[in-house]
């Protein structure tokens, strides 16, 4: 059965980021989903959108779509699994991982998949649809959870009354960076 899906998708993290609940939150033909997720350390809106992102690459493969436009308000997301960004946190990767072949999976089966850029002013359904999950679950504030065996580089410049950025300098000049890559 031949069937053309539009989509969006979104994500949120509250009340810290990283660490706090994450919100999904998806459009269907503009039906709106969401699911909830409780807090931890490794959560953050990037990982929100992933998620929601899989969740309409999920649904568009049990639907056995032939056509699937994906709008969202991740540029990250969007131009890394379209190619033009390159994956550079390991606490996305396996996220990335999961989108990909889920892609892979849809145009295998001959589904034309179209991934888009549109500005937040535009991808209002999904973003009520992840913060809705929000409010629906989260009833007291959290706290922000750090995994316990990370070290960041915010943490270390905190601890040593400096910028990030300042810190980054020291890195580079001491080139413990690749490139100067941007580093978590």
């Amino acid at each position: 059965m031949a069937e053309t899906i539009s989509a969006s998708f979104d994500g949120a993290c509250d009340p810290s980021n990283p660490g706090g609940h994450m919100g999904l939150g998806w459009v269907l033909d503009g039906q709106l989903y969401h699911e909830h997720i409780p807090a931890a350390y490794q959560n953050s809106n990037k990982v929100a959108e992933y998620l929601a992102l899989s969740k309409v690459l999920e649904h568009a493969i049990q639907a056995g779509a032939t056509t699937l436009m994906v709008t969202g308000d991740s540029l990250l997301i969007i131009y890394q699994l379209n190619g033009v960004f390159a994956v550079q946190s390991c606490s996305l990767e396996r996220y990335y991982l999961v989108a990909r072949k889920l892609l892979n999976r849809l145009r295998t089966s001959g589904c034309v998949v179209t991934l888009m850029w549109v500005p937040s002013e535009q991808n209002t359904d999904a973003d009520k649809a992840s913060h809705d999950a929000l409010t629906e679950h989260c009833t007291e504030p959290t706290r922000r959870m750090q995994d316990p065996g990370c070290i960041t580089r915010r943490g270390v410049a905190e601890q040593l009354g400096m910028s990030t950025v300042a810190l980054g300098g020291i890195l580079d000049r001491l080139e413990l960076r690749n490139n100067k890559e941007p580093s978590e």
